[in-house]
C-alpha cells in the first residue's frame, strides 16, 4: 500500500529516499485538514470531529488506500447514524475502520457494519476528562 501511495507522488524508492520536494507535496495535501483537526480536538462537538474523519477518509480513498470492504464498512456506518468513519492502519484489506458515533447508536452501527462486511466491531469509549497524573 505504501508503494501505491508513494508512486502517486513520484516516489519510486524507499520512503527514506524520497526528496524533500516530494515529501512537501504529500504534506501540503493534508496540511489544511490537520489544522482543522488540531483546532477541533480542543473541544469540538462529536459531529464536527466525525466530519473531519470523513474528510480524511476521502483523501485516503482518493489516493487508493481503501478497499471495497472498507468502503462498505464506512458507508454502512454512516448510513446507520455514525458521525464519521475512516480507514486506519495499513489500508487495503489489512487496515481497520474507525467509527465515531453516539453511545445510543453503537449497536445499530456495529450491526450495520457486520451485516455489510462480516467485520467484527469493538466498541470503545472515550475518556471524558482525559489522562491525569495520580
Amino acid at each position: 500500500m505504501l508503494e501505491i501511495f508513494a508512486s502517486q507522488f513520484g516516489i519510486t524508492g524507499t520512503p527514506v529516499e524520497a526528496k524533500e520536494e516530494q515529501r512537501q507535496k504529500i504534506r501540503e495535501e493534508y496540511a489544511q485538514l490537520w489544522k482543522k483537526i488540531e483546532k477541533s480536538l480542543k473541544g469540538a462537538p462529536a459531529k464536527e470531529l466525525g466530519s473531519l474523519m470523513n474528510e480524511n477518509h476521502a483523501l485516503l480513498k482518493n489516493r487508493r488506500m481503501s478497499s471495497a470492504g472498507m468502503e462498505r464498512a464506512v458507508s454502512s456506518a454512516l448510513a446507520a447514524g455514525a458521525y464519521g468513519a475512516k480507514l486506519t492502519g495499513g489500508g487495503g484489506e489489512g487496515g481497520a475502520v474507525l467509527v465515531l458515533c453516539s453511545s445510543k447508536e453503537k449497536s445499530k452501527v456495529a450491526a450495520s457494519i457486520f451485516a455489510s462486511t462480516s467485520f467484527e466491531c469493538h466498541a470503545l469509549s472515550l475518556a471524558k476528562k482525559g489522562a491525569a497524573a495520580v
